[in-house]
């Protein structure tokens, strides 16, 4: 399957990913497009052999969770809507025709996360079996579904992305240092460690201690991100990165000081890139080189080991 993603950043694209994620999963000839270009998509964006069919949601970033409901619930009730009122003869000579009946209906959106959505649907649902159309199942259902439903299909399109990078906000200097203050006991291990890096020197300790903080933090939002987006990629990043502490632990246990702590971290940094390079080859290099930073900071603060 010849695909190929810069990002998924608006309703096209996200509609492109989504239906490659279904034709893995059912199959490419039995997902069935329906082109939008003339007189819209009649409130279907595909529909598959076994009788289920997907319109695409992409919402705006900057949606609340309340709105994003209001949006998503409309999008339901719109679509619905030319399914079974405004198109209804033309889809049950479709389906009819295909020997098809439509057993799920399915907004498809990167995010779901109100509680009074499950109750709408369940109401549609209901209504769309009242309407008695020959082309809807008996057992029909309004469903709701994130990338999140198709794992392994995310997986298998992990690498038709030529550039993914990872946005996350910036940490503040106020929430810094509010959670620096915060953290003492989980920042106990990192003191020492900076002694020996910064040479006893109490202004660069300061300074280091944020820096370090602030690329921890920044890594956990990106893993964040990860989970909730790419779920396997995530896996295998978070193996990939134990398995490198767990090298890197070795090398502090086994031959302490053979090297300057300062080179044991650079010569890690650049291991772990490589090794990053590998289980992520599309993601921008300042993405992965941010995540090998953020992994170091990780081991400086978590780890009870000593240089």
């Amino acid at each position: 399957m010849a695909i190929e993603f810069n990002e998924i950043n608006d309703p096209k694209s996200w509609e492109a990913y989504f239906k490659s994620l279904l034709k893995y999963r059912y199959g490419q000839e039995n997902v069935f497009d329906i082109p939008d270009q003339n007189e819209g998509d009649w409130g279907v964006e595909c529909y598959t052999a076994c009788g289920k069919v997907f319109q695409c949601y992409f919402p705006e970033k900057n949606h609340s969770v309340s709105k994003l409901y209001e949006n998503q619930r409309k999008k339901v009730n719109d679509d619905l809507k030319k399914l079974t009122v405004t198109n209804a003869k033309i889809w049950q000579e479709i389906f009819s025709n295909q020997g098809i009946k439509i057993k799920t209906w399915v907004l498809a959106t990167p995010r779901y996360n109100n509680k009074l959505l499950a109750q709408y649907i369940a109401k549609k649902t209901k209504q769309t079996r009242e309407l008695g159309l020959s082309f809807i199942d008996d057992d029909f259902r309004v469903s709701v579904q994130t990338a999140d439903d198709y794992p392994v299909e995310q997986h298998n399109l992990a690498n038709c992305f030529t550039q993914l990078k990872i946005d996350v906000d910036e940490i503040s200097d106020e929430y810094l240092a509010e959670w620096i203050c915060e953290k003492v006991g989980f920042l106990a291990d990192l003191h020492p460690k900076l002694m020996i890096l910064a040479d006893g020197d109490e202004k660069e300790i300061h300074n280091q201690k944020l820096a370090i903080s602030n690329f921890y933090l920044t890594y956990q939002n990106m893993l964040d991100v990860l989970e909730r987006d790419f779920p396997q990629i995530h896996l295998t990043i978070i193996d990939c990165v134990n398995a490198r502490k767990q090298k890197l632990k070795q090398r502090i246990s086994l031959f302490g000081k053979g090297k300057a702590p300062s080179t044991i971290l650079e010569d890690n940094i650049q291991q772990l890139e490589n090794d990053l390079a590998q289980v992520m080859p599309n993601f921008f290099g300042g993405t992965r080189s941010d995540m090998c930073i953020g992994v170091i900071a990780s081991w400086l603060i978590e780890c009870p080991l000593r240089f």
